[in-house]
């Protein structure tokens, strides 16, 4: 065999495990080595009658040594506990590597670069008894290279579609491969196991799935659960939906019974409170999946939520630097995500001094939410109550049942979605009268409408397809309503008139009449004089175009005949009145103004938007 290895390969520190017998490929067991050394009919020369050799048992890996002559075997020697090399593979970045298999089934990789070194043999005792000593590290190291069989493996950093199969993040197989696979995401081992099954189609339906009807936001979940799949189908990039409001409203709560579909309600989901970095690993290992990323609040530095939502609505991680130069291979996903908290992803960027982009707010809509209907239960405590109870009890074979229909006519599926996609966001758009940012926005939620509709179409989800549409409808229109102004053209729009409406209303009471000045108060925002609010220019640029370009707010305003213009077509314009202090009438300078306290169109949340 070929010793020469690339010494900057980096072993891979994560296993593969059997989620489900039935699902992951098994490997034959590795074939002892005979038990009886040769004779010396066997050697050609004659001159020796014993050969040492290593022989993989049950209780490890014994090393059988001679004497020097060849005249018999001495004492065996255990190497270390049991594993085998079922294979090998390349990734994407064309690094090689072994498969190493070791007890109930588990997997792992080690470089091949990095088999006999410190670093390699540090990585397998993360799975593996592997002794220190060297002459045993020696032996170990020509076992693993002689004992390679000759099958090749694909090696897959990220889930989700590989052809005609679908790899779920604890590395299942559903459908049928060309090639052994074995995935390599970088996902923890507990998040793994999370990706099982437990209870039936039928338990999950029944406990959880029904009660969908007449909950919007439900409906709005489980339609980002089933489309998740249907991304690379659909041509389109991912996205989040951030579903706010009260602690212990049940936003959570709906949010894990979305993720039962795929896995355990309760440990399949990730938290905000990690770095930018993880949410990109997270992602990657959930590919053309499902993300839950439940308490947007736990984000202590607004770091990860500013990066990773810009991250996995684009596919995409920073690039990152490798190191023996140069960047690492970019890892790329396609995810759809949900997201929840207490405050919108707005807010809760500004609390660290980061403005949310209009990127941001049309790939992350923020939508407050509400629990419409509890069915039969009490209350709702109780409705929210029998919903975690049964996110953690009854989960993972919805979404295997899912991709099992899509695949047994995939080409057929594939068509309907595209068609139903289309479908709805030219609905949208024409009920709205969208323009190009709003659109993609509208994609997010036409996207949730055909994932739903194919699950309520493959009797997998029990709703009407009534329901399922009307449920996702309404939390589109209720995200228009709470950030679009009337007659607002971009997100940007809505955000300056928003921000200046609710800086002049918080102010309303400290402006000063300059005829009568009265008592001053420090810092106080400007003048009032005849309806119209004279703002200092200072306060205008550090409050008003807080997170926008200043000449952007000026026409904005301007535009919905809120901010006036002096006789020659200046911003600021002068202001006379009495001085305070001697009584004498004199001028106070040059100010933005603004003919009433708020612009007469600004949408309000009772206001007739659609």
């Amino acid at each position: 065999m070929d010793r020469s290895r690339k010494k900057g390969d980096a072993a891979v520190a994560s296993k593969q495990v059997d989620c489900n017998s039935n699902s992951i490929n098994t490997t034959a067991a590795v074939t002892n080595v005979a038990e009886t050394a040769p004779g010396a009919a066997d050697d050609p020369r004659k001159e020796r009658y014993f050969y040492p050799y290593t022989q993989l048992r049950t209780d490890g890996i014994w090393h059988y040594p001679t004497k020097a002559d060849g005249s018999a075997y001495l004492a065996p020697i255990r190497l270390s506990a049991p594993f085998s090399v079922i294979g090998s593979g390349r990734d994407i970045a064309g690094k090689n590597y072994y498969i190493i298999k070791y007890g109930d089934n588990e997997r792992c990789l080690i470089a091949r670069g990095l088999v006999g070194t410190n670093e390699g043999w540090t990585h397998l005792r993360n799975y593996i008894d592997i002794p220190s000593k060297k002459q045993k590290l020696d032996l170990l190291t020509e076992y693993v290279q002689k004992e390679t069989p000759p099958e090749t493996w694909s090696i897959a950093d990220t889930a989700g579609w590989h052809g005609d199969a679908y790899v779920m993040p604890s590395g299942e197989i559903i459908g049928k491969i060309e090639q052994r696979l074995y995935f390599n995401g970088r996902i923890a081992d507990d998040k793994r196991r999370a990706y099982c099954t437990a209870g039936t189609l039928e338990d999950w339906q029944e406990h959880i799935g029904r009660y969908a009807t007449g909950n919007s936001r439900f409906c709005l979940m489980l339609g980002v659960a089933f489309a998740a799949p249907l991304i690379l189908w659909l041509n389109i990039d991912g996205g989040i939906f951030h579903i706010y409001g009260d602690s212990s409203s049940g936003k959570t709560t709906i949010q894990r019974a979305a993720q039962s579909v795929w896995g355990h309600g309760k440990a399949a989901c990730e938290s905000w409170n990690t770095t930018a970095y993880a949410v990109t690993n997270n992602a990657a290992a959930r590919n053309d999946g499902f993300l839950s990323l439940d308490e947007m609040g736990e984000d202590r530095d607004g770091k990860a939520v500013d990066q990773g939502t810009y991250s996995l609505a684009n596919g995409k991680g920073r690039t990152q630097g490798a190191k023996d130069g140069g960047n690492r291979p970019e890892i790329r996903f396609r995810v759809f995500s949900t997201s929840t908290g207490e405050i919108t992803l707005e807010n809760h960027l500004d609390k660290f001094g980061r403005a949310a982009m209009a990127g941001q707010l049309v790939r992350c809509p923020s939508i407050r939410h509400k629990l419409e209907n509890h069915h039969n239960f009490k209350t709702s405590l109780d409705f929210v109550k029998h919903l975690q109870h049964a996110a953690e009890h009854y989960y993972g074979v919805a979404g295997r049942t899912y991709i099992s229909y899509l695949l047994k006519n995939k080409t057929h599926w594939t068509t309907i979605a595209q068609k139903a996609y289309q479908k709805h966001l030219n609905n949208m758009i024409k009920a709205q009268q969208l323009n190009d940012q709003l659109k993609r926005t509208a994609g997010l939620f036409a996207a949730a409408m055909v994932g739903l509709e194919l699950a309520i179409e493959l009797k997998i989800v029990p709703l009407t397809q009534e329901d399922g549409q009307n449920g996702i409808q309404q939390c589109f229109i209720d995200w228009l309503r709470d950030n679009i102004t009337s007659d607002a053209q971009s997100i940007e729009t809505s955000k300056i008139i928003r921000n200046a409406v609710s800086f002049m209303e918080s102010q309303n009471l400290f402006f000063i009449d300059p005829e009568h000045p009265g008592y001053l108060r420090p810092n106080f925002p400007g003048y009032v004089k005849g309806g119209q609010y004279y703002v200092f220019a200072n306060i205008f640029k550090s409050e008003l175009c807080k997170g926008f370009d200043e000449n952007q707010v000026k026409e904005v305003l301007h535009n919905i005949g809120w901010l006036e213009k002096d006789t020659k077509n200046r911003w600021q314009i002068q202001l006379y009145g009495t001085d305070y202090r001697t009584g004498q009438r004199q001028r106070l300078g040059r100010f933005y103004c603004f003919n009433r306290l708020s612009p007469d169109d600004t949408a309000s949340d009772d206001g007739d938007l659609l």
